[in-house]
């Protein structure tokens, strides 16, 4: 989820945070991750037999893997 530029709760915090550092002259990156893919089954019910989808399902989504944000 883009925190740059959110007024509310914790992407704000992260916002701030980000403009807090650039002020220094530090230079920031970004990283947006999806939602990880190990959480996937129990979220949509694989376990069950069935990928259950809930909500608008022609909304674009994105997953990731732990192993590919952590180095393993």
């Amino acid at each position: 989820m883009p925190t740059e530029g959110s007024k509310e709760a914790q992407p704000a915090i992260k916002s701030e945070f980000a403009e807090y550092v650039k002020s220094l002259g530090i230079p920031v990156m970004r990283v947006y991750n999806g939602a990880f893919t190990e959480n996937t089954p129990w979220l949509t019910g694989v376990d069950l037999g069935k990928f259950h989808l809930m909500g608008n399902q022609t909304a674009e989504a994105s997953f990731t893997s732990w192993d590919d944000v952590s180095g393993k």
